[in-house]
């Protein structure tokens, strides 16, 4: 759907090809979670998904030496393939070079990483300065498209230096960075991709939120690399499904009751309740309204005249 839409308008001017990963060139599998890898293009990572359901629509990683002048995506086409090779099943090594530094991918593909449903995948990449005497300048950027549950638009993101959150109702995606990233920034697809593959000098900006909508985000790391020395990024990703939330505490006073649970970042909440356990006919009864953000749990106030009720807490669209 995505190269449909990115499409849509060239067709005015010109036949229309959309832009598609080439078949893969690493396939990783664990359980019934699946990875494809491109490494011909800078598509890179272009699967992540769990069952039939594919989350991820573009993972990668771009460069560039000095502090002007374009990035490049860390492909065969702009850098030399010493090697690819599954390891196992679910995991695989990819080691490229240039003149200058040689990079070296690990990859796993984690089955069930956060409990059933879930899908999860850790990269380490290792930059290594291969000259004998030149200190390397390497502005390294890692850049992420989820489209959770296979849905392009509605997605909520936050950002930070250390990783990020983005979610859809229902849905949780979380990327963890060590070490954490000098810059970073969030953008409308294809916008940020766009600066990467340019032949303008593209810095992050620090923008950190961005939503409802088709989001995208990359993070941003600076470093000079001594000769022979090495940079070493991990990053973590999971994506989790989550569509009602136990309720750990409930106090009622006078006609108010509050309702504490444990919470997902960045989710929006929908309170129900029901006066007969054995009936199906849950009413809702209040709603979270705004980005929580990042916090362990979430409450809120219900009025109510009736006794005995019961709660349920439902993760719910954005308003």
């Amino acid at each position: 759907m995505k190269c449909f839409r990115a499409c849509l308008v060239l067709f005015l001017v010109m036949p229309l090809f959309p832009p598609t990963a080439t078949p893969a060139n690493l396939t990783l599998t664990n359980g019934d979670t699946s990875m494809s890898i491109d490494t011909d293009s800078s598509y890179g990572i272009y699967e992540l998904a769990s069952g039939s359901v594919n989350h991820l629509y573009q993972h990668w990683f771009w460069y560039r030496v000095g502090a002007t002048g374009p990035e490049r995506a860390m492909t065969s086409a702009t850098m030399t393939l010493l090697s690819e090779t599954n390891t196992s099943p679910s995991s695989c090594t990819i080691v490229l070079a240039t003149t200058n530094f040689q990079a070296h991918m690990s990859i796993n593909l984690e089955d069930n990483p956060s409990g059933p449903n879930t899908v999860g995948s850790s990269i380490t990449l290792m930059v290594t300065n291969t000259n004998s005497v030149a200190t390397l300048d390497l502005h390294l950027f890692a850049y992420t498209d989820f489209d959770l549950n296979n849905t392009i638009e509605n997605a909520w993101l936050r950002i930070d230096g250390e990783g990020a959150v983005q979610a859809i109702a229902g849905t949780v995606s979380r990327e963890v960075l060590t070490p954490a990233a000098d810059a970073y920034a969030v953008d409308i697809y294809p916008d940020l991709v766009d600066h990467l593959e340019d032949a303008v000098t593209t810095n992050l900006n620090n923008s950190t939120a961005m939503g409802p909508a088709d989001n995208t985000y990359a993070h941003q790391w600076n470093v000079l690399i001594d000769p022979g020395n090495t940079f070493t990024v991990n990053i973590n990703m999971d994506v989790t499904p989550k569509t009602n939330f136990a309720v750990t505490a409930c106090v009622q006073t006078g006609s108010v009751v509050r309702l504490r649970w444990e919470s997902n970042p960045m989710e929006y909440y929908t309170v129900k309740s029901l006066t007969n356990i054995m009936r199906t006919n849950w009413a809702v009864v209040g709603a979270l309204t705004s980005m929580p953000g990042d916090v362990g749990s979430m409450s809120v106030a219900i009025a109510t005249n009736r006794a005995p009720v019961y709660y349920r807490v439902y993760s719910a669209t954005a308003p």
